[in-house]
């Protein structure tokens, strides 16, 4: 389980108050909100890059305040776009890095290879790579990991056709791990599909609650600049139930 509890933090630029927000195992959350309105700054509080805040952030009832930036990372796998940092000569030894021998799978990796389309690439140097290829590694890295807790930052940006669906496919295999996913992107359709409650920011947490209560909510889609998911706006536009997966949309057809 993760919760925010009275969160309060600020840099030079932005300000952000949590009230409250938890999220079980097997669960993502998505963050929402206009450029500056915080998103990032959630994860560096929860990273411990930015150390000064008030409130508390707990994962299974261990206070992430009490804890160095390196016991953190026991817990916490972040997976920003804009850090490729890559420590070693090849795809497959870059996400075999850090891991214990003791704890290695040969399976568990060409099963994860698999999974991110990554198997004819292994060889590869990472910064030989397309930048979808890189961030695919990124997902790579995060299933082998045992952090409970893995924070993804636009991580969706940029990447072509091919490389979302993996990561919606990437956070479905993180689930079934059970791990707790916070993700933010600006894609309602990527949080739709992948979210099982969403939080709006705008300094504050404007919004907490599921996509489908969200879509509800035309007034603060509006203040926040957030369109509805494609699907749920073609269910509007037929006057049909309001779906926001294209799972939802192909079982009331299926259901006819």
């Amino acid at each position: 389980m993760f919760k925010i509890s009275n969160l309060l933090l600020s840099s030079k630029h932005n300000t952000l108050s949590i009230p409250f927000i938890e999220a079980s195992s097997s669960s993502c959350v998505g963050v929402m909100g206009r450029s500056g309105s915080g998103k990032t700054l959630l994860l560096e509080c929860i990273t411990g890059k930015i150390k000064r805040y008030n409130g508390t952030i707990t994962i299974n009832d261990l206070v992430l305040n009490e804890m160095s930036v390196s016991q953190r990372s026991q817990w916490v796998t972040s997976l920003f776009s804009n850090a490729f940092q890559f420590m070693t000569s090849n795809v497959e030894k870059e996400i075999k890095y850090g891991l214990s021998p003791h704890s290695f799978d040969e399976e568990r990796l060409n099963t994860v290879l698999k999974l991110c389309h990554l198997e004819h690439v292994r060889k590869l140097h990472p910064m030989d790579s397309s930048s979808s290829i890189q961030k695919r590694i990124l997902m790579a890295i995060a299933c082998l990991r045992d952090a409970k807790l893995v924070l993804m930052d636009h991580l969706d940006a940029g990447l072509d056709h091919t490389s979302t669906h993996i990561l919606i496919n990437v956070v479905d295999f993180l689930k079934n791990q059970g791990k707790t996913i916070i993700m933010v992107s600006h894609d309602m359709d990527l949080i739709a599909e992948c979210c099982d409650q969403v939080l709006v920011c705008d300094s504050k947490a404007s919004f907490v609650g599921s996509m489908k209560s969200l879509c509800e909510h035309q007034p603060i889609l509006d203040v926040h600049g957030l369109q509805l998911p494609l699907v749920t706006q073609m269910s509007q536009a037929l006057d049909l139930p309001l779906c926001t997966t294209l799972q939802e949309w192909n079982d009331l057809w299926i259901k006819g």
